[in-house]
């Protein structure tokens, strides 16, 4: 049964860490509850050490340090609560604006929830829909799918990132972790265990909770972390794709995604010089308008942007840009 693979996974873990503590008791204790990304990140092996100069991505993909930021003002009209732009490339932060600062992530949530179902489970998986699934809230972003589809985690993925389907979300949840609530607490463990530690998830889709937050930092790593699966790379990259399962009766169904992301659906122009790969969209009322996106610029330099909170969905896209034109394309 797919659903006891995080489970089975998790026992593992904890036997080893068992015997990791039994060896390590009688050493000196070292706390890593509140860590702090500017001044643990080497301890955590997420960056160079602090004596090691030069390109921190270009041998072993090594997280970048957070603390090497740009220090100049923020752009004009910057009305977002929290903003990141790295370049993934060379491994600099080149803007940061409350980088730690706790916020809603809404609907980008669901790139942990992708990184964690890659980590339980396989793109063949074969997932039910539940009527769990369908039960979100009114007006929520949704997929399609219907009670007793049968979808594969591959396509699953593709209706949770690409409409932003929530319904799609509780699907590889259910079928993965066996409850959405211990999907939530695989998310946590997931988002931990690669050094975001001050991200703390309790729906598996984004929908609103005061206890579901994250920081830019995090997201950063999180979103870092996904790029290292080519099936992200291609989903976050998709205009449409024909999603096709098998529904209830047992007849072929496909249903059309289209990308959330203005940038893929040319609604929007980036500047001349930076080419938009994708990336992850979130709206809610508390959270606001939020993006994380992947970009290359003149120089074929990978580029990561993160903006939470913004206004409206027009300030985004004209906040992101700014963001891009200033820090993005030569640095």
């Amino acid at each position: 049964m797919s659903g006891v693979k995080c489970t089975g996974r998790k026992i593992i873990a904890s036997l080893l860490l068992t015997c990791l503590l039994v060896f390590t008791s009688c050493g000196d204790e070292k706390r890593t509850s509140d860590y702090q990304i500017p001044d643990t990140s080497s301890d955590y092996h997420l960056t160079a050490s602090r004596q090691e100069p030069g390109n921190l991505l270009s041998a072993s993909s090594v997280i970048p340090r957070i603390d090497d930021v740009n220090t100049a003002t923020n752009p004009q009209g910057s009305a977002f609560k929290s903003a990141l732009v790295i370049n993934e490339t060379s491994g600099h932060v080149l803007y940061s604006k409350q980088g730690n600062r706790k916020v809603y992530p809404a609907s980008m949530t669901k790139v942990l929830t992708f990184l964690t179902a890659m980590r339980c489970g396989h793109l063949s998986d074969q997932l039910t829909v539940s009527e769990n699934a369908l039960h979100v809230m009114e007006g929520s972003t949704m997929a399609g799918l219907q009670v007793g589809d049968q979808i594969s985690l591959q396509e699953a993925l593709y209706g949770m990132i690409l409409p932003s389907g929530n319904d799609a979300a509780i699907t590889i949840a259910e079928g993965l972790g066996g409850s959405t609530e211990h999907f939530a607490e695989e998310m946590n463990e997931t988002a931990a265990s690669i050094g975001a530690t001050h991200t703390h998830y309790v729906t598996v889709n984004g929908l609103h909770d005061n206890n579901h937050y994250t920081t830019a930092n995090d997201m950063y790593l999180i979103f870092h972390e996904a790029l290292k699966y080519p099936v992200f790379r291609d989903i976050i990259s998709s205009k449409t794709h024909a999603g096709s399962f098998q529904s209830s009766g047992g007849a072929r169904k496909t249903l059309t995604w289209k990308n959330t992301n203005r940038y893929l659906q040319e609604s929007v122009q980036s500047p001349s010089s930076i080419t938009v790969i994708g990336g992850k969209t979130g709206t809610t009322d508390q959270a606001g308008a939020c993006l994380v996106l992947l970009s290359k610029n003149a120089r074929n330099e990978e580029i990561i942007s993160i903006i939470f909170k913004a206004d409206n969905h027009t300030a985004l896209y004209r906040q992101m840009n700014h963001l891009l034109e200033l820090y993005g394309q030569n640095r």
